[in-house]
This record gives C-alpha cells, sequence and structure tokens, in this order.
C-alpha cells in the first residue's frame, strides 16, 4: 500500500490537530503578581527567581473555588456484613381494659362485679380470672383493680362512685 502526498499531508494535519487538543493550556485563572507585588516583595539573595512570595501563595489559595478544595471520596468503604440493628427494644404494656363496670352485688361478706365486655357480661369476685388473661385481685369502693396474667401487669377500673361502702 502505498501513501501519497495528499494523504501525508492529511495524516500530518490530523496528528498536529490531536496534539494541539491535547496540549495542556496555560492557567490563566491565577492570579500574577503586579510588578508593585513583585518590587516590594523582600527577597533573599539566595531565593530562586521562580520562587512565590507568601503574599502570592495567600492569594492563589483565597481564590481557589471551594468546590475545587472539597474532597469527595468517590469509593467510600463498604462492606457484605450487615449492620447490627441497634436492638431498643420497649417493655410490653398490657393492652387497654377491654372491660368497663357494670355494678356490684353483695350477698353477705361476698362481693361480686359485673364487667361489661361489649354485649357480654362477666361476674366476678376478688381473685376470680376473667377470659382467662385478667385477674381480680381487689375490690374497692372507687375502683377495681387487675392484673393482665400474661405480662403480670397491675391496671386499675374506675366504678365511678365516690361514697365509701357501709
Amino acid at each position: 500500500m502505498r501513501v501519497g502526498k495528499r494523504e501525508r499531508l492529511w495524516l500530518g494535519l490530523l496528528l498536529l490537530s490531536v496534539l494541539a487538543w491535547l496540549w495542556p493550556l496555560p492557567e490563566s485563572d491565577i492570579p500574577q503578581a503586579t510588578t508593585a507585588e513583585r518590587k516590594s516583595s523582600p527577597r533573599s539573595r539566595n531565593a530562586p527567581a521562580s520562587a512565590p512570595s507568601a503574599r502570592t501563595l495567600g492569594a492563589l489559595q483565597a481564590s481557589a473555588p471551594a468546590a475545587q478544595t472539597a474532597v469527595v471520596a468517590l469509593f467510600p468503604r463498604q462492606s457484605w456484613s450487615q449492620a447490627q440493628p441497634s436492638v431498643t427494644a420497649e417493655k410490653p404494656s398490657a393492652p387497654a381494659l377491654p372491660f368497663t363496670y357494670g355494678g356490684r352485688y353483695t350477698e353477705g361478706d361476698k362481693v361480686f362485679i359485673f364487667l361489661n365486655e361489649g354485649t357480654q357480661v362477666h361476674t366476678a369476685r376478688q381473685g376470680d380470672t376473667v377470659k382467662g388473661s385478667y385477674r381480680v385481685d381487689r375490690i374497692g369502693d372507687a375502683e377495681i383493680t387487675l392484673t393482665y396474667l400474661p405480662l403480670g401487669q397491675q391496671q386499675s377500673l374506675p366504678t365511678g362512685s365516690m361514697m365509701p361502702r357501709k
């Protein structure tokens, strides 16, 4: 394959244009020290002529945009192990009482209470278990104390009475 003069010329121009495109451009964004600054800045005889003064370096650092000085982690650390979730389990609490006070019946020294749950009425005495999960601990004039058995937490049910029983 033979390359003629015309092809060599085009290849040369192409090579020059690629080199010109890749060649680094002069940094025009960096402020240059004025001649007044150069004359006023004291230099020692041993310092090289191209060494920048402290004033010039300060001007360069001050004029640098903040975005250029910020460091961004392009490849942050990653781990294949799963992070352990922080366990701040709340202490379980008993649900709200499903009963309302329906009244009381006294027969001698035995006191029976009526606990309403929707359309259902439960009759209980002190020490009885209602619905398999509530125990009647104390029957007072102003309130009834029940214990939620799965958690052992006491709850009180107001009776609405303010007068003590005789």
